[in-house]
């Protein structure tokens, strides 16, 4: 009987195809001094979108962490809509976390430490990793458990020059209310490649694709 079960496991891996999976890792610098990595792992499972990210950045002064900055979350999307979030923010020690689901009346429950909310219909977060899901004028911040007014303008070609290097080729700025805006950077086929925004006393946090 084991023998059986054994066969029939062997026989469902070869039927069933494998889950796709992208995965982007960039290397993150504040300034030109390089402080951490950010990794998304994109998978295809049918009809719907697994989204896994990691991040640490850590600045240091003298040898010394000046400050630490770790992200951990977990994505479902579905036709283009995201269905579940599961997400967790460690600060210089200050721990937040985000979890969000589609309720029995069909809204988004989201959950934080800073409030919780509903939202009706399709609810998006800032998924760098794919244009046309952060076109929305209110988007979920993941980090906190904010509902961020947002507006995204395609500023055509205009590849980012960073490092005696140019990354991607169209070039798009999101302007989030009181904070700092977002410029992103895709290629030809569509990948995310660059990012880059403003932090504390003007300091330029930058992303790059890792090759």
């Amino acid at each position: 009987m084991k023998n059986v079960t054994l066969i029939l496991l062997l026989l469902l891996q070869t039927v069933l195809p494998a889950a796709l999976a992208e995965e982007l890792v960039f290397d993150a610098f504040l300034g030109n001094r390089k402080i951490g990595s950010h990794r998304v792992v994109i998978t295809e499972e049918g009809n719907r979108q697994r989204v896994n990210v990691e991040a640490k950045l850590v600045g240091r002064i003298l040898f010394i962490p000046a400050f630490r900055w770790e992200y951990r979350g977990e994505e479902i999307w579905q036709n283009g809509c995201v269905q579940r979030i599961t997400a967790s923010t460690n600060e210089n020690g200050r721990h937040r976390n985000v979890n969000a689901d589609i309720d029995d009346e069909g809204w988004l429950s989201v959950r934080s430490s800073r409030r919780d909310f509903r939202l009706q219909g399709c609810a998006r977060t800032f998924a760098h990793w794919d244009p046309s899901l952060i076109r929305e004028s209110r988007l979920i911040n993941t980090m906190n458990g904010k509902l961020e007014q947002t507006q995204l303008t395609d500023r055509g070609e205009n590849p980012l020059v960073f490092r005696k290097r140019r990354w991607g080729k169209q070039h798009y700025h999101m302007e989030v209310r009181g904070e700092h805006p977002i410029d992103l950077w895709y290629d030809d086929d569509g990948r995310w490649t660059a990012m880059q925004t403003t932090v504390g006393k003007k300091r330029k946090l930058t992303y790059v694709l890792r090759d």
